[in-house]
């Protein structure tokens, strides 16, 4: 059996008054791709950003890898979150995929550039878009735009994959390229996949298990 990566219990997140989360377990393994279901305001989004630790918890607690989420800082930039329509960068697609890689000091500092250059190329070669380094990324389409997007997140080499409607922004003919670069982010089998979604053939398709969020209570 896959090792367990997040163990959260006990959740409530609330957004002022409103309760916008209220679960009392969920878990996800290594390895393991995970669907969100669940009707607008059932807490997809928020459940996706409490287990990245975007967002305070009112009671409960989220564990990543047998720690505290709140005690784990060191492991942050393996845990990523990716916006249902993504903010990019002014300039070009490599700029806006090597921007973690470059600020981060993760194992003792920046990548060399060869390493950079090599790294971005294979996480734009992973979903489908080989040769886009120079390409302004603000004059991307929406499905390219979400891919690039998933190229930044890959290019970390994250444990734990967040990604919220990873197709919403995508047109008919990105749509299949966004899904193929989510199953090609599984060559690696430790990483972890959780990912929203309103279209359940879709998350019966693609995931190894599927989890239904009861709306929030009022």
């Amino acid at each position: 059996m896959l090792e367990p990566l997040v163990d959260a219990r006990g959740l409530e997140i609330r957004y002022g008054e409103r309760v916008a989360l209220a679960l009392d377990r969920f878990e996800v393994r290594r390895g393991e791709l995970v669907a969100l279901l669940g009707a607008n305001g059932s807490g997809k989004t928020t459940l996706l950003k409490a287990l990245g630790g975007l967002v305070p918890l009112a009671r409960g607690s989220v564990e990543f890898d047998g720690h505290p989420l709140s005690e784990d800082a060191p492991r942050r930039a393996r845990r990523v979150y990716v916006h249902q329509a993504p903010y990019l960068l002014a300039g070009s697609v490599f700029r806006n995929v090597a921007f973690g890689l470059r600020a981060s000091a993760r194992d003792g500092g920046r990548p060399a550039r060869e390493e950079l250059r090599a790294r971005v190329a294979d996480a734009l070669r992973a979903v489908g878009l080989a040769g886009f380094e120079r390409r302004a990324a603000r004059e991307l389409s929406g499905g390219e735009s979400q891919r690039v997007a998933l190229a930044r997140a890959l290019v970390l080499e994250p444990e734990l994959l967040l990604l919220d409607e990873p197709t919403a922004a995508a047109d008919a003919a990105s749509r299949p390229l966004v899904l193929d670069a989510v199953r090609a982010s599984r060559a690696r089998s430790t990483l972890a996949v959780v990912f929203s979604t309103h279209d359940e053939p879709l998350a019966r398709e693609l995931a190894d298990r599927v989890v239904r969020l009861p709306e929030a209570a009022k």
